[in-house]
């Protein structure tokens, strides 16, 4: 909640009365930063990214980039890229139909360890600022395990999805060989 407090731009009576108001209401940082009028978000960056709607494609493309990255990535849908709550309501759907759509959509799409991707992922719901948004977190990987979305090689590379061209899609195969090697120091077949 602090960093929330430290960032807020204009310390009008307003603003904080606004601050007490969701503080004794018992208000998470979600509730403060709305009652100061600053966004919660940081921006997208190469563990974080944002989803304004429900785009199972992009959800699944996204997935398997972090999956294929070596850090652990999150996924916010009903977010958007100027960081505001815009929520998941419009689309009509239940949580359980989306987190449901999500997986379903992964097993389609994703082939390679395509299973693994969508057994370690976590799909989580809640109401900030009065929308419904999904958390999708993708634990870190760094085994030689790799997913492909529809055929292709996917990874995150700063604030991005990127598909990788064949001769990228060789060097980051090779590096991987030679990571998981080095921390594992089992001596490679050839």
């Amino acid at each position: 909640k602090m960093n929330v407090i430290q960032s807020i731009p204009d310390f009008s009576i307003e603003t904080m009365e606004k601050i007490a108001l969701a503080i004794t209401r018992g208000g998470d940082a979600e509730d403060l930063a709305s009652a100061a009028g600053v966004s919660m978000w940081r921006p997208e960056s190469s563990t974080l990214e944002y989803k304004s709607g429900y785009n199972p494609d992009a959800i699944s493309e996204a997935i398997v980039a972090f999956f294929n990255s070596d850090e652990a990535g999150t996924i916010y849908l009903g977010v958007s890229d100027s960081l505001e709550t815009v929520g998941l309501e419009a689309n009509g759907m239940t949580e359980d139909q989306m987190r449901r759509g999500i997986i379903n959509h992964l097993r389609q799409t994703t082939s390679g360890s395509g299973a693994m991707v969508f057994n370690r992922i976590k799909i989580k719901f809640d109401t900030v600022q009065g929308h419904l948004i999904a958390k999708i977190e993708v634990p870190s990987h760094q085994g030689m395990e790799v997913a492909y979305f529809k055929n292709s090689l996917v990874v995150r590379i700063d604030c991005t999805s990127h598909h990788l061209s064949p001769e990228e899609h060789t060097q980051w195969l090779l590096q991987r060989v030679k990571a998981t090697y080095i921390q594992t120091n089992i001596p490679l077949a050839v």
